[in-house]
């Protein structure tokens, strides 16, 4: 967005509006959408600033112009809105048009006969204006004032003045610096200092004795104005804070502070100031507190995750607060914060902050939970579900991953991600140590690894691999608490087999055993122990899985079990040594594919092959898979078999491509580690993950939550029903608004081949998310991570146009 602090003649100019007009395109209870034109009597090609005034009340979202502060009341909502670069010119006498979502309390179904607004523009062509005063005044001299108003922060600034007639000289100037020589028609003074900085709409004045030869001049007959000729972007220190108290009682309460910043930050700290002073915190979220919390100044420092903030951009913790004797609110208890450290956002290669991208992407598996939540559960519109899942003996099957935008568990992708995801923590720790998400990755990794335990009946040999009937659960939408549908489940067995889902969960558990040996040494033994008899029962007793698990067609195995046994054998070598795990391996090795997936495993197992007999010095295996993965990475760059999009996307198939590129990436960056055409394949699978964030012909990003124009319509029955106890349905399916809640982190299918995308909810290809979409892509991130802060990240660009 263009600056509003130029070196421009100063002018705030105030319009008449001719006419104003608001168009609702679609409505639905809680929310609607419309079309909202001002009409402008005055052109302007430097920006603008609309004051903007809706009835009842509404919290605003609208992609064309930055929301500069609200005021929401009862009744009504008013907002600021200023230009984005690509609208920051108007025309006398012509409409700017935004679309815009409203959503609205209670579960007001509006119309537009029930809604009124009113707008109006403001043109900013500099951040203020002058105003002058002449106090005393003789013959060959006078005192004079000048003030600058300003309508944005600044922080250091100096003023061009200009006289009318000239002057001799200024003698003497106070509450700045005059530059020299001080005569004529233009004189140049700098702040003092103490008065650099000056808050939005403030005033900055400083004085001057003055020659004039022959004249006794007054105000009448000397004109003197002012603009800043620099004007300095604040630093963080000078954003401020905002706070609320959403829950109070007698001896303590809730609290909630939020920093502003003018420019980016990366890495903070906040010291906070009560008044009165409380007796302690208690807890503090989203915030690392420093000790001792009591008294009126606490401070608190960064979350790891949330450490980076943009230009512009606003950081939010909260705290549980006990002060003794006094029951408080907002009007009663002050709370002030300031940033006591910031840290600068060294330059780097990377187009996207992979970090936020990381963080946000563990949040959407925590979305995707089943079960019992934990108390330290993140997501506020979810809770406990599926509590009850159990096998028709009583078998506890509670907890793991809802698979995508549905409810069924279906133990197959689950495994996939849970091993892919492990992958990228085992080799990439470092980049999930440097976005300060191993806690998280810890925490979020250990939820299915605990279902699958469940799912093993190791004593009868049976794997429970599936719960929920996929077609029931495909006529449901809504809630997964409010669900009250059958959800049976299925087994595999000695007499069915199954090796597909028990070697990929073998694989799961053998990888989570290392990723934990010295996190939680009693925790890999268990994994470790479950992955050798589940992997036993896959390779004694050969199946496909869908003969006794109506998994199909949703997730029918159509590249076979080899795959799974050849991967899971690899694992177990990894985690064991047991060189006989090589050997059942080398069974099923030597096969082709042109993907790696939920369905299809051998181009991982390769990888982790290739390094086995790298460290074993087995030259002629080492020569065999270093073939396979540079034959299969080399079909997916541009040039191969796999087709590429405008903007660079290898694109595979129409379901889902963006998964399929993930996944490919993350065999890349793994094969570079591995001294495999580093250079090439490092940069390729940059450019795949970038494309997913924003290097694409629609200049949008694929991943709900995060960049710019994400998706806001995910294929995902949860997070598309609004707050509790309103209900949930196919209404709600149906509605042409944004999902309610922010599946953050949800990569989406993808576009088509022409790079053509919809965000539409009931575009289950495009839009559908899923716990195998984020798998590669989210160990993918890591290893661009691990580059960036190594250094070795590729600088990167997009094809002209994307």
């Amino acid at each position: 967005m263009r600056l509003l602090i130029s070196s421009a003649v100063y002018c705030v100019l105030f319009w008449s509006v001719s006419t104003t007009r608001l168009t609702v395109t679609s409505h639905w209870p809680g929310g609607y959408t419309a079309n909202m034109c001002i009409t402008s009597s005055a052109p302007t090609d430097c920006g603008w600033r609309a004051e903007v005034e809706f009835q009842p009340s509404i919290n605003l979202e609208i992609w064309a112009a930055t929301i500069a502060s609200s005021q929401i009341r009862s009744s009504s909502s008013k907002f600021s809105l200023i230009h984005k670069e690509s609208t920051d010119t108007l025309n006398a006498g012509t409409d700017r048009c935004f679309v815009i979502v409203a959503r609205v309390s209670g579960n007001q179904d509006l119309q537009q006969s029930d809604i009124t607004f009113t707008g109006s523009f403001v043109e900013i062509c500099n951040p203020g204006h002058s105003s002058y005063s002449i106090p005393e005044s003789w013959h060959g001299g006078f005192i004079g004032k000048l003030c600058m108003t300003t309508t944005t922060a600044v922080c250091g600034w100096q003023v061009t003045m200009t006289f009318s007639p000239a002057i001799t000289r200024i003698k003497s100037l106070w509450d700045g610096n005059v530059q020299q020589p001080a005569t004529g028609n233009t004189v140049v003074v700098d702040d003092a200092g103490y008065n650099r900085n000056i808050e939005a709409g403030g005033q900055v004045c400083f004085g001057f004795d003055t020659a004039i030869n022959g004249v006794h001049v007054s105000k009448a007959t000397m004109s003197i104005t002012g603009v800043f000729s620099k004007a300095g972007i604040c630093d963080p220190n000078a954003g401020h804070s905002s706070y609320s108290i959403p829950e109070s009682w007698h001896g303590g309460f809730l609290g909630e502070l939020c920093m502003t910043t003018t420019t980016a930050v990366c890495g903070w700290q906040v010291t906070m100031t009560f008044s009165p002073a409380i007796t302690r915190i208690k807890s503090l979220w989203d915030g690392n507190v420093h000790q001792p919390s009591s008294g009126y100044t606490v401070v608190v420092d960064d979350a790891g995750y949330n450490r980076n903030i943009e230009a512009g951009g606003k950081v939010c913790f909260g705290f549980d607060t006990a002060i003794n004797g006094v029951h408080v609110s907002k009007s009663t208890m002050s709370i002030t914060g300031v940033f006591s450290k910031t840290g600068s956002c060294d330059p780097t290669p990377g187009r996207y902050n992979y970090k936020d991208v990381l963080h946000k992407s563990i949040l959407f598996y925590e979305a995707q939970r089943s079960g019992v939540l934990p108390q330290n559960n993140r997501i506020p519109w979810r809770d406990d579900s599926a509590v009850g899942d159990q096998s028709p003996n009583g078998r506890d099957l509670s907890g793991g991953w809802y698979d995508a935008g549905d409810f069924v568990k279906f133990n197959l992708p689950m495994a996939f991600s849970t091993t892919t995801l492990l992958w990228g923590l085992i080799r990439f720790k470092d980049g999930y140590v440097a976005s300060g998400e191993l806690a998280n990755m810890y925490d979020s990794i250990r939820w299915p690894l605990d279902y699958f335990i469940k799912c093993w009946d190791e004593q009868n040999k049976v794997y429970w691999a599936q719960v929920g009937d996929a077609n029931a659960d495909h006529n449901y939408w809504g809630r997964p608490e409010d669900m009250t549908i059958a959800r049976p489940a299925f087994s595999v067995s000695t007499s069915s087999g199954g090796s597909e889902v028990s070697a990929e969960t073998a694989a799961a558990l053998a990888a989570g055993s290392i990723a934990f040996s010295t996190e939680d040494p009693a925790y890999s033994a268990t994994l470790l122990s479950k992955a050798v008899s589940l992997y036993d029962f896959a390779y004694s007793h050969r199946g496909t899985y869908t003969n006794s698990v109506p998994a199909s067609p949703f997730y029918t195995s159509y590249n076979g079990y080899n795959d799974e046994l050849c991967w899971g054998a690899a694992w177990l070598y990894k985690a064991t040594g047991d060189a006989t795990y090589i050997q059942k391996a080398h069974e099923f090795a030597f096969e082709n594919s042109d993907e790696f997936s939920w369905d299809g495993k051998i181009r991982g197992c390769q990888v982790l092959l290739y390094e086995i007999a790298k460290e074993r010095n087995d030259v002629t295996n080492e020569n065999t898979f270093r073939t396979d993965i540079d034959t299969f990475l080399t079909a997916w760059m541009p040039g191969g078999s796999i087709q590429q999009t405008q903007c660079g996307l290898s694109w595979i198939r129409q379901w889902g491509p963006l998964r399929y590129a993930a996944n490919t990436a993350l065999i890349a960056l793994i094969a570079a580690e591995d001294g495999i055409k580093t250079t090439s394949f490092r940069a390729w699978a940059t450019k795949q993950i970038n494309f997913m964030l924003g290097d694409n012909l629609n200049h949008r990003s694929y991943v709900v939550g995060f960049g710019n124009n994400p998706p806001v319509r995910p294929h995902h029955s949860s997070s598309s029903c609004p707050d509790v106890p309103a209900p949930c349905g196919w209404n709600e399916y149906s509605s042409p608004g944004p999902n309610p809640q922010t599946l953050h982190g949800a990569l989406v299918g993808g576009p088509a081949l022409n790079e053509s995308y919809q965000d539409v909810r009931s575009d289950y290809i495009q839009n559908e998310v899923a716990c195998d979409y984020n798998a590669g892509f989210q160990s993918s991130l890591a290893g661009l991570i691990h580059l960036e802060d190594s250094s070795q990240l590729p600088a990167v660009t997009p094809p002209s146009g994307c």
